[in-house]
């Protein structure tokens, strides 16, 4: 496949993954099938007042309070207005924080530390906070702490109305984020299928499989993030470290990957990086369940390392470029287009500049581009490795293949002579033949090299239909033949040798150019009296010049 098809399909398929994921982001179909009352946001007009310090203000939602540091607590108010709902919910999304709620001064719900705990880290999740039916103007005030300054004065959009509307702008909203994850990480699947398949068959495509769990990881990890999967499952906690533990994994089939199918010529820069997150992931998940050190705590540790490495493999990709390595210019696409969004990820989660922006929705939009542009890179090199595997048989075939005959041979010949000697002992029974084609000297003298040539090809074809599978067939010299024989008896030889000559008689019978005569000599491997096959083959070629001369005797009496 030519390199500007590739092009052309990169360009195509990136523009569909756009268009899919502008269309499901902006698909809305609520307020086409379902006959529900929408609920409404509550983003204006609220107080806020930290309560150690008594600094309050108004804002509007979604915002980040300024001043916010672990375990200080945020209070927001506001009134709430009029509506008609049925069922009425306070819909709220807390980002790792704790939580209480009253109304009118009434605790109507409790989302707080287990003072019994070790465990710290609270989890982000959706709430759903039932109202009583005469809620209307009252003042609902929800206190708001997180252990972690990051989150702390972080304050996500609120919105009041029934459940089920709740929960189906969620789904509405947010449905095409576990989509595109589901997507990535079936994807990773299927390309790990198609390794094991090609493994079965003998073909070992590592790279296939490094990619393959790269997206898986990185589909669990979005799947993990999405909003709608913690609708189904309701331990944010949970949720959170399947999240992490696939994050703090994903650089590791990465970087294989890399090294697998590109060969970077330094290695080793690449294998260091594996190494520190395989590290970092062993390291944090075990001082996690010591309860040390948390796993919110140990992800800067890990930020920093992927930023290095993001460094190191882009500075990798372009050192590679420069020194000739044409593979390397596809992916290096992809991997700036990976790096800008990581950066831009890991900046959302620090300092929330923008509490409406999503980092994982950012990241989502990289992460296709990047699986895209690296699975056709990965293509081509499979493509190229092909062509240069088929390039290489040729060459190795014909170095130890007989233009002329098909044949292996003398160098061919000389290599199996060796390999044999080594494992002598494996052989219930090794025979050597060597043939040689009488009168080729004479033909090539009186009709020309063309005829001579001929008399060699038919005699090696008739040495193939009674020798060939059997044995192994070589032309080690003009005239000359041997075949290697393992694990047979000699008298199954003998008939093969008979069946020959009956070949060559017929042969002689119908053709009145050429006269074939094939003189042969007979040895086999003894324990006893040979130190190697080179002895053995001495034997046969003595054997063969025996039969040689009595041919030839017998010709001159009659």
């Amino acid at each position: 496949m030519k390199r500007v098809h590739l092009y052309s399909i990169l360009v195509v398929l990136t523009i569909i993954a756009i268009i899919i994921g502008v269309l499901l982001s902006s698909f809305s179909w609520k307020d086409k099938h379902f006959n529900l009352e929408q609920p409404v946001v509550l983003s204006e007009n609220w107080d806020y007042k930290w309560t150690d310090t008594g600094e309050k203000g108004t804002v509007s939602l979604p915002a980040r309070v300024e001043g916010g540091k672990a375990n200080r607590e945020l209070r927001i108010s506001n009134t709430l207005p009029e509506g008609s709902w049925s069922n009425p919910h306070l819909f709220i999304r807390t980002s790792q924080q704790y939580m209480k709620v009253y109304l009118d001064g009434t605790l109507i719900f409790q989302y707080d530390r287990d003072p019994d705990s070790m465990v710290k880290l609270p989890g982000s999740r959706y709430y759903f906070i039932s109202l009583p039916s005469d809620y209307a103007h009252k003042r609902i005030d929800i206190y708001l702490t997180s252990p972690y300054n990051q989150f702390s004065g972080n304050i996500n959009e609120i919105r009041l109305g029934n459940d089920v509307s709740h929960v189906l702008d969620i789904l509405t909203n947010h449905s095409a984020d576990m989509i595109i994850a589901a997507v990535v990480a079936v994807f990773g699947i299927i390309l790990v299928i198609i390794y094991l398949t090609l493994f079965f068959f003998g073909s070992r495509h590592h790279n296939i499989l490094f990619f393959g769990l790269f997206s898986f990881l990185a589909g669990i990890w979005m799947l993990a993030e999405s909003r709608v999967i913690e609708l189904y499952v309701q331990n944010p906690i949970l949720l959170f470290k399947i999240a992490l533990i696939a994050q703090y994994l994903m650089p590791i089939p990465l970087l294989a990957f890399i090294m697998k199918t590109y060969q970077i010529s330094s290695p080793w820069v690449l294998k260091l990086f594996m190494g520190t997150f395989t590290f970092i992931f062993v390291g944090s998940s075990l001082l996690d369940i010591l309860c040390i050190v948390d796993s919110m705590e140990s992800m800067s540790v890990y930020h920093v390392m992927l930023l290095v490495c993001i460094a190191a493999m882009l500075a990798t990709s372009i050192i590679e470029i420069a020194n000739g390595n044409k593979a390397m210019k596809f992916f290096f696409i992809g991997c700036i287009s990976l790096c800008f969004f990581s950066m831009i990820d890991i900046f959302i989660f620090y300092f929330s500049i923008y509490p409406g922006l999503r980092a994982q929705t950012v990241f989502q939009f990289g992460m296709i581009i990047f699986i895209i542009i690296t699975m056709i890179s990965l293509v081509q090199n499979i493509i190229d490795t092909k062509h240069k595997q088929i390039s290489h048989d040729i060459l190795l075939s014909l170095a130890f293949t007989d233009i002329l005959t098909g044949f292996k041979n003398r160098t061919a010949f000389e290599g199996r002579m060796a390999e044999l000697n080594k494992n002598l002992d494996t052989y219930r029974t090794i025979h050597l033949i060597v043939m040689d084609i009488n009168g080729l000297k004479s033909v090539n003298d009186n009709y020309g090299h063309k005829e001579g040539d001929r008399l060699i090809i038919e005699g090696a074809k008739l040495i193939q239909e009674t020798l060939g599978i059997p044995g192994e067939l070589y032309r080690i010299g003009g005239d000359e033949f041997a075949i290697i024989m393992t694990n047979l008896e000699s008298y199954f030889i003998h008939m093969e040798i008979d069946a020959l000559n009956q070949r060559i008689e017929a042969f002689n019978q119908r053709d009145d150019n050429i006269k074939i005569s094939i003189a042969y000599g007979i040895a086999s491997y003894d324990r006893d009296i040979d130190k190697d096959l080179y002895s053995v083959f001495v034997r046969a070629d003595k054997a063969m010049y025996i039969c040689k001369e009595s041919q030839k005797s017998n010709e001159n009496n009659s």
